[in-house]
C-alpha cells in the first residue's frame, strides 16, 4: 500500500503519495485516495517526508528544485500536452505564463 500526506500550503491543501521507490501522486486533497493511507509514523515512509521537506522548502522560496524521484505513469496524451506546454511556459513561482519576447 502506498503512503500518503499532506502539507498546507498558501494555495491549498496539497497531498502526496509515495510507493516507497518514488512519488507516485501530487493533487490538491487532503484525504488519502484509494489504495493509500498516511503512514505509521513520521518515519515510516523516508521518501514521502523529504518530498514533503522539499515542498514546504518550495513554499518558504528557499528551493526551486526538487530531487526525490517521481513516476506517475504513461500520461494520456492530453495530460502530456498539459504538462508541456506548462513546462515550457509557466515561470516558477507566477501564475501568469511568460510572456514572448521581442526579436
Amino acid at each position: 500500500m502506498s503512503a500518503f500526506g499532506t502539507l498546507a500550503t498558501p494555495v491549498g491543501v496539497v497531498g502526496v503519495v509515495s510507493d516507497g521507490v518514488a512519488i507516485t501522486r501530487v493533487m490538491w486533497r487532503s484525504a488519502p485516495p484509494e489504495g493509500s493511507a498516511l503512514p505509521a509514523g513520521p518515519t515510516a515512509d523516508p521518501l514521502l517526508a523529504e518530498a514533503l521537506a522539499q515542498l514546504a522548502a518550495y513554499f518558504a522560496g528557499t528551493l526551486r528544485r526538487f530531487d526525490v524521484p517521481v513516476d506517475l505513469g504513461v500520461p494520456t496524451v492530453a495530460t502530456r500536452a498539459v504538462l508541456t506546454v506548462t513546462g515550457r511556459r509557466a515561470r516558477l513561482g507566477c501564475t501568469q505564463p511568460k510572456t514572448p519576447r521581442a526579436r
